[in-house]
């Protein structure tokens, strides 16, 4: 191969699994998508939108899942370890995705993949197994019942080597649960949207891989140059110490240490009675630092180091270790109301992971129940038995038990709250927080950039496509200044300060970070080292010049920011062909009508979104995106201008 034909930041190779007829292929990377799609969740969203009809089951042979890897992933980037694996969803029923950090994904790049396409199923469980050039089928019917961290001993322990990359489901996934997810490295978890699931209805327990051939840099000295700098400026941020203790220590920046009172999310399900936790203290971050971690761990080459190992080593489960936890799973607890014991915390995170369940999947259904329990609208007939009480340890973890294997009521916890819901009737959609069929792990009535983001998600309710954390950061004015807030104003594009509980600004916040989130995940970098998360760090205007020295490939912002809006637009288009629309990009109904009452800033805050305003930012959103205002399906002239033409056709059609 000549040097003009080599691939810079790019694997160069899509690999094709064909379960069905144990058939491996492998296709180069077409090189037109690199300036069109760039990569990751980009070119995955074209794979799945060009080849699964939106009408096919989940967990028929002909859904794909698609695991990616951009062209980052695997370099010196700072915090390039992440992958995306897409499919249909099996509780949602739309396009849907999740992302993991680890170490899979640098391998996997490593070995010489950009994106592996699963197709078909097999008739009995197979692993795959991937090592260089070496691609192979193994039969997995011994690891067929074994949970995820079992499957990874025993499949390194045949290989023999304890180096090798593993990510794998678990029971969850092999019993087709709602819940199940995609865990790499025991730990990091492809958790939402039960794409475990998928896997598992494919038959396919693992894929495991080794890789040792590097990755080619287009202009090496410039690439370093510029990692360097976005080190620094990660490094440099004035939240980066907060950071490194990972989002467990969010919720720290409210608390005083004195008041019990806490800014949502940290309260029961669905504001049931009890809104706030008094018991914080005991599941704060600064606690769970003192007893329950052991040291920090860090995914591939990431400056922040938000992980952590964890051991329990008190109470009836004493001696439990594995790789901790982080704010989802503090949060889940809060809504259980199981937040008195700070070593439930990891033995929740241990059962999940080895059972292959996303801890929001397992536990949000959980806290449902308790909610429409304590209203008398479930009951113990329903349940076969079991009362589903708040703050009850033992019930909570039997039924994630349940959940994973599909037993009993545990079945119909299995496919997330709105199913359940509708399978309960009695009103209990209700009090469902889910959009599109996907759980709400933020309150939405916080603030409207939240709920705005959320809303217009393309998998459903999803904090990491375009949510921006202003609010919550707000309160380290330090931190903000008036003058770093005027300058993302400026950024934005928005016309309207930007500040907290002003509902004007969200359309364009939302607009930015669904282009930034969409960029660092179509090139395989951690949203957590981005303005998402740290306000002064990686910023979409950075990416350029990082893509370019990586890939030899030349990006201005306009373009760039437009591979963000391709993206979107085709996941958002392989819902709108199943009949989405702008009725689906809105928070539950009692986000408008019930009031929970916060101190937020040494204020009390009602806390319940404005209708009309919400209908007022939404359509703002559209039209300053190129979507038609009363469908927000995206029009002919954006369609056109971004290349997207068979779109047009395809939603003509409809």
């Amino acid at each position: 191969m000549s040097e003009q034909q080599e691939y810079f930041g790019y694997a160069g190779t899509i690999l094709r699994v064909n379960l069905t007829e144990k058939k491996i292929t492998k296709q180069p990377f077409p090189r037109e998508w690199m300036k069109k799609h760039l990569g990751g969740e980009g070119v995955a969203a074209k794979i799945l939108y060009e080849e699964v009809d939106p009408e096919t089951p989940p967990f028929s042979p002909q859904n794909k899942v698609i695991l990616s890897m951009g062209p980052l992933v695997g370099t010196l980037a700072p915090c390039s370890g992440r992958i995306t694996i897409t499919t249909k969803s099996p509780i949602t029923e739309i396009y849907s995705d999740s992302n993991a950090g680890g170490q899979w994904g640098p391998e996997m790049k490593q070995a010489g993949y950009d994106h592996v396409v699963i197709e078909g199923a097999s008739e009995q469980p197979v692993y795959l197994w991937i090592d260089d050039d070496r691609v192979e089928l193994r039969d997995a019917q011994h690891l067929w019942g074994k949970t995820t961290w079992e499957a990874d001993e025993i499949i390194k322990g045949e290989l023999g080597d304890e180096t090798i990359q593993v990510a794998c489901i678990g029971p969850a996934g092999e019993n087709l649960s709602g819940a199940a997810c995609f865990i790499v490295n025991r730990a990091r978890a492809c958790g939402r949207m039960g794409l475990g699931a998928v896997v598992g209805s494919k038959k396919l327990k693992a894929v495991a891989v080794r890789g040792t051939r590097g990755i080619k840099i287009a202009d090496p000295g410039k690439f370093m140059k510029e990692c360097r700098r976005l080190f620094d400026k990660i490094t440099g941020d004035g939240m980066y110490g907060m950071m490194q203790q990972g989002t467990l220590a969010i919720p720290d920046l409210a608390w005083d240490g004195k008041s019990p009172t806490k800014i949502e999310p940290l309260m029961r399900y669905s504001h049931a009675g009890k809104v706030v936790c008094d018991t914080y203290e005991e599941i704060s971050c600064k606690n769970a630092r003192e007893k329950v971690w052991d040291r920090d761990l860090a995914c591939f080459n990431c400056p922040i180091h938000c992980a952590n190992w964890s051991s329990i080593k008190e109470g009836q489960w004493k001696g439990e270790k594995g790789e901790g936890f982080e704010l989802n799973v503090q949060e889940d607890c809060t809504y259980m109301d199981t937040c008195d014991d700070v070593w439930f915390m990891p033995k929740f995170n241990f059962l999940c992971n080895q059972l292959g369940l996303g801890v929001d999947e397992a536990s949000l259904p959980i806290a449902f129940g308790m909610c429409l329990f304590e209203k008398g609208i479930l009951t113990e007939k329903d349940t076969g038995g079991i009362r589903l009480e708040w703050g009850d340890k033992e019930t909570v973890l039997k039924l994630m038990k349940m959940v994973a294997y599909r037993e009993g009521f545990g079945d119909v916890l299995a496919d997330g709250t709105k199913k359940m819901a509708q399978k309960i009737g009695r009103d209990a959609e209700y009090w469902s927080k889910n959009i599109k069929g996907a759980e709400v792990i933020a309150d939405t009535r916080f603030a409207h950039e939240v709920t705005l983001a959320e809303g217009v998600s393309p998998r459903g309710a999803c904090h990491l496509k375009g949510l921006s954390l202003f609010g919550v950061h707000a309160r380290n004015m330090e931190y903000l200044t008036p003058e770093f807030r005027e300058e993302m104003q400026r950024v934005y594009g928005s016309p309207s300060p930007v500040k907290p509980f002003d509902h004007r600004w969200a359309p364009y916040v939302t607009r930015y970070l669904n282009r930034l989130m969409s960029a660092m995940d179509n090139v395989g970098l951690c949203v957590f080292s981005s303005h998402y998360m740290l306000f002064h760090a990686v910023m979409l205007e950075d990416l350029p010049q990082l893509i370019e020295a990586a890939t030899g490939v030349t990006f201005s912002l306009e373009e760039l920011e437009q591979c963000g809006d391709r993206a979107r637009i085709m996941q958002r288009s392989f819902n709108h062909r199943l009949g989405l629309d702008r009725k689906d990009d809105y928070p539950p109904r009692h986000t408008f009508e019930k009031v929970i009452k916060i101190e937020f800033g040494g204020q009390t805050i009602n806390m319940v979104l404005d209708e009309k305003q919400y209908d007022e930012v939404l359509t703002e959103y559209y039209r300053i995106s190129g979507y038609d205002e009363q469908t927000g399906i995206p029009s002919r002239e954006t369609l056109e201008r971004l290349g997207l033409e068979n779109i047009v056709e395809d939603l003509l059609k409809k």
